[in-house]
């Protein structure tokens, strides 16, 4: 008798602890289906870059970075969002130069092709090629 009272009592408690933890976690899940979390994936991450600018293209809104033996480059898209900055003036694409040595944030979109959110540059450029004596 008292090992059929204690396995009621057993059942009891478990039902009671179970039915009052549904609610719980009832709630729980309509509150995260109510705000779901934004995570953001890795291709829409902004990502850091600088370098040297190999070419600029005013017509298609891109730019080039170049590596230091100018076998391989970046291309950059710019678009409305994209600030662009000479010091602490903001500029456009037009006074970007071949040279310059630019740093700033993008977002990659394609093998080697990266959409700018921010360009920004001084005002002294590197000198491309060899110079001539």
């Amino acid at each position: 008798m008292k090992n059929l009272l204690n396995t009621i009592y057993s059942i009891a408690i478990l039902t009671l602890v179970l039915a009052a933890d549904r609610p719980i976690l009832r709630a729980d899940r309509d509150q995260a289906e109510a705000s779901p979390v934004q995570v953001t994936s890795p291709k829409s991450r902004p990502l850091p870059y600088r370098g040297t600018v190999g070419t600029v293209d005013t017509k298609k809104r891109t730019f080039t970075l170049i590596n230091k033996t100018n076998d391989k480059s970046r291309l950059f898209r710019i678009d409305e969002k994209t600030r662009m900055e000479e010091g602490k003036e903001s500029k456009g694409l037009k006074d970007l130069k071949p040279g310059a040595i630019v740093r700033g944030s993008c977002v990659k979109t394609g093998d080697k092709q990266y959409l700018a959110r921010l360009v920004r540059w001084s005002k002294k450029t590197k000198k491309t090629g060899s110079p001539t004596k």
